[in-house]
Parts: structure tokens; sequence; C-alpha cells
């Protein structure tokens, strides 16, 4: 199914209908990436905005860390 990233708003395949073959399986996300997407987003993320947000919550501590 064709979506747009309510991120980002590209384009993207989305396989909710066989999540075994959509590209969001790769990427390992934590419970609290869970919570962080399922706030802030109605729908599915590109496999870039998820990538990015993974990256983007597994500085956030250290950057907090270093700053304290």
């Amino acid at each position: 199914m064709e979506k747009t990233c309510p991120r980002c708003n590209s384009n993207f395949e989305c396989r909710n209908d066989n999540i075994l073959e959509c590209d969001c399986i790769t990427v390992m996300l934590s419970a609290e990436d869970y919570q962080h997407i399922s706030k802030n987003y109605n729908d599915c993320l590109c496999i870039k905005c998820l990538n990015q947000i993974k990256e983007e919550r597994q500085r956030s501590p250290k950057l907090s860390a270093v700053l304290k």
C-alpha cells in the first residue's frame, strides 16, 4: 500500500498486510522508540524516518550525559 510518511511527507510502500515483507521490520526499535512514535504520529513512518528517530534517540541520552 502506498503511503505518505507523516514525518517527512515522502511516499513509501507500506506492507502492513505482510509485515515480514515490510522495510520497517529491518529497524530494531526500543520500546521507548515505539512509544515516542505512537505518541507523535498516527500512521506508519518511512524507513528513513524510522532510522533517523532511532539514531536521534540513541544519541540523546549520550548528549544529555555530556552536558551535565
